[in-house]
């Protein structure tokens, strides 16, 4: 495809960069190529997929470096090409040096272990509608309840949209009813600087903005010096503070707000995070 020593770039969905099916030739690519660059979620008017610009080098990857960054910024990092290499699913994902750092401190803690199969943990995107086919309001007695990203905010939903779910009116993304009509799911917004998801007992379907996490089973890592009931007092906070009539919404936000600081004081102490390390965590997803 390429001379030795040539360059090939190109602008593909950004699943290449974490899905599974692309393994193989991620491989393929961080052996035998050096990856110069990769560059996240440009903007393309139109376009309902992310996106990013990938460019290698037929040059076998010796102490390479890959600049990264994320649209619109245009000031790239750099890291080594030997990280991507050496994860076991060979993901491309976007970090910087200290963040990287971070991570591998947060990984040598004794508490983590890996989400497998065995937990019956399953993942997936919602799926792709043609252009106008998803709506605000519910039109004729075939459409049923969708999230798009819009409508999940932390801990809570607001409003939802409506599809009527037939071949004709998809693009792609995740079509399979028995997964998207699963009860007792994790939506995930898929944009945004910090984590932005809820929990929806009912079998409502995901859109492409959003992911869906549905679980037998879900390990929940808890320290010996952190009281169980922490975590039962702050579940039953956040289930009650969602249920309250909407007039309240403004204090009931505020209070949220400082819940969710409450549960990031914690999270950090248990990984043994420094105030140090907090800071670029919180810069990194902008000033959270």
């Amino acid at each position: 495809m390429v001379r030795g020593g040539g360059h090939f770039g190109f602008i593909v969905p950004d699943r290449l960069c974490f899905n599974s099916q692309f393994l193989n030739l991620r491989k393929h690519i961080l052996g035998g190529y050096t990856l110069k660059k990769l560059w996240f979620k440009p903007f393309f008017g139109g376009v309902i997929s992310d996106n990013v610009i990938f460019i290698i080098q037929k040059e076998k990857p010796h102490n390479a470096s890959i600049e990264i960054a994320e649209y619109p910024n245009n000031k790239f990092e750099k890291i080594p090409q030997e990280i991507y290499s050496s994860l076991s699913d060979g993901t491309w994902f976007i970090v910087n040096e200290q963040i990287l750092n971070i991570f591998k401190k947060i990984k040598q803690q004794n508490l983590i272990f890996e989400l497998t199969k065995d937990n019956k943990f399953h993942t997936s995107v919602g799926f792709i509608a043609k252009p106008n086919k998803v709506t605000e309001t519910k039109e004729n007695s075939k459409q049923i309840k969708v999230f798009k990203g819009e409508n999940i905010r932390r801990f809570t939903t607001r409003d939802c949209c409506f599809f009527d779910f037939k071949k004709e009116n998809l693009a792609g993304g995740t079509q399979d009813k028995e997964k998207l009509s699963k009860q007792n799911k994790i939506f995930l917004r898929k944009t945004g600087a910090n984590i932005i998801a809820t929990f929806d007992s009912n079998n409502t379907y995901a859109e492409q903005s959003v992911y869906f996490i549905y679980i037998d089973k879900f390990p929940i890592i808890m320290p010996t010096d952190i009281n169980p009931l922490v975590n039962i007092r702050f579940n039953s906070k956040l289930l009650d503070l969602s249920d309250k009539h909407t007039s309240e919404r403004e204090r009931l936000e505020e209070e949220i707000a400082r819940t969710d600081a409450e549960i990031d004081d914690l999270v950090y102490k248990l990984y043994g995070i420094t105030e140090d390390e907090r800071k670029i965590i919180e810069d990194s997803l902008g000033g959270k």
